[in-house]
């Protein structure tokens, strides 16, 4: 099933925060996002709530929205995980067996729902065909089939498991509820307790092998093991907040990040905790203080994304680090880029643009000769999202381009009409 496109264009407006080395990206949607998942510097995705799945292919600075098919005789729907095992094959998964599964690099996603039926909180891919999801009554579900068909592999009534994690096909680590910590050395075809009682919760585990790993959950607890998880060092603790999201890019960098949600009077507070000596120290990165961070991904030590409970995203290209940004904006290198929908159209199509400031815009459609057939825009414009209808009545069926220009620059796109 092919997904909608809602909004073709969001401008990223980044102001930047030079006390940390992160700088907030406008994503365009304003309800909670719960993971994120990036193949490089440029090409990545989030979801949350709803079916609304957020893709770039500039690092953020301009996302695309789309809304996934919506599976029949469901109400509710919430994405909890995003995940890719290759540029071409990924996987969104969320609550009452919702999954979504790609093949061609996320231009289609198919909806596979997973049968039996859980709500996923976590999951892990070793391959394109091996992968594991944990859930509501601490099922552990198993596929090596892509997704085909899954196996369940655990279950405990009235618990539930947040986190998995896999080093090779057969060494893996599934956390959750009352701090519990389960291992498998032969795929998962047997699970046994390797610790219990943490802390109240865990919601996620990272292994670097099979002996050095983490996990962290309630209280910004943060436990450290050497030995497969067969014994566990407290790193820290004492934090109100809830750690939601972590990850090590190697043995000393990694990231942890939550926060606790508004109660009564109190409002929301956010976390957002670095390390880079392998977690003997955590350095607090006070980002937006009254919001909760759900997701956290990052592709080196350096470049790393974290996403927000109110739509927003989160970007550092330093590892986080204090820096100093003269000019005190980050600005998207194209300040104005051009897209339209529907398309292919009959007889018409709307042009949707952004302009971080205000600006004269030219907006054209030629031919594939070259010959200018419309002139939409010729006119001052104010910042923000623009939408410009464009009529093909009188044209003949075929591809056209559109070209928009502003201080300089300049965007273009293919039109197709079809008769």
């Amino acid at each position: 099933m092919k997904i909608r496109l809602l909004v073709l264009l969001l401008l990223a407006c980044a102001h930047a925060l030079p006390a940390q080395g992160w700088t907030p990206q406008q994503s365009g949607v304003s309800q909670a996002l719960t993971s994120v998942y990036f193949h490089d510097h440029f090409e990545g995705w989030a979801v949350g709530e709803g079916l609304t799945i957020l893709h770039t292919t500039n690092g953020g600075e301009f996302w695309l929205v789309s809304e996934l098919d919506a599976p029949r005789g469901l109400s509710a729907y919430y994405l909890s995980k995003v995940l890719f095992t290759s540029r071409q094959d990924g996987w969104i998964f969320g609550a009452v067996g919702l999954a979504y599964h790609t093949t061609d690099g996320g231009v289609n996603w198919n909806i596979s729902l997973i049968t039996p039926s859980i709500d996923v909180y976590g999951a892990f891919f070793i391959t394109a065909d091996s992968g594991w999801v944990v859930g509501g009554d601490e099922v552990i579900l198993a596929t090596t089939n892509g997704g085909v068909t899954w196996m369940q592999q655990h279950s405990t009534p009235s618990s539930w498991l947040s986190g998995v994690m896999f080093v090779d096909r057969f060494t893996g680590w599934a956390v959750g509820k009352n701090g519990n910590v389960l291992a498998t050395t032969d795929g998962g075809n047997s699970w046994t307790a390797r610790a219990t009682g943490l802390c109240a919760w865990l919601a996620d585990v990272q292994f670097l092998n099979g002996h050095r790993g983490w996990v962290t959950g309630d209280s910004a607890s943060v436990f450290i093991t050497t030995d497969g998880g067969w014994n566990w060092d407290l790193q820290t603790r004492g934090s109100a907040k809830t750690a939601w999201d972590m990850q090590f890019t190697d043995s000393l960098v990694g990231w942890i990040v939550g926060g606790t949600p508004a109660s009564g009077s109190l409002p929301e507070t956010g976390l957002v905790l670095g390390t880079t000596n392998g977690g003997v120290t955590w350095t607090s990165h006070i980002i937006t203080p009254n919001v909760c961070y759900f997701g956290v991904n990052f592709t080196d030590t350096k470049f790393g994304w974290a996403v927000v409970d109110d739509g927003a995203v989160i970007r550092t290209t330093n590892g986080g680090v204090t820096s100093v940004d003269p000019g005190g904006t980050t600005v998207p290198r194209n300040p104005a880029v051009a897209s339209c929908f529907p398309n292919p159209f009959n007889p018409s199509t709307t042009i949707q643009f952004a302009l971080l400031h205000p600006q004269h815009v030219q907006l054209e459609v030629f031919d594939v000769r070259g010959r200018s057939v419309a002139r939409l825009l010729d006119e001052q414009r104010l910042a923000g999202i623009h939408n410009v209808e464009f009529v093909g009545t009188g044209l003949a069926s075929g591809m056209y381009l559109y070209k928009i220009r502003t201080d300089g620059l300049e965007s273009s796109g293919k039109l197709v009409l079809l008769k």
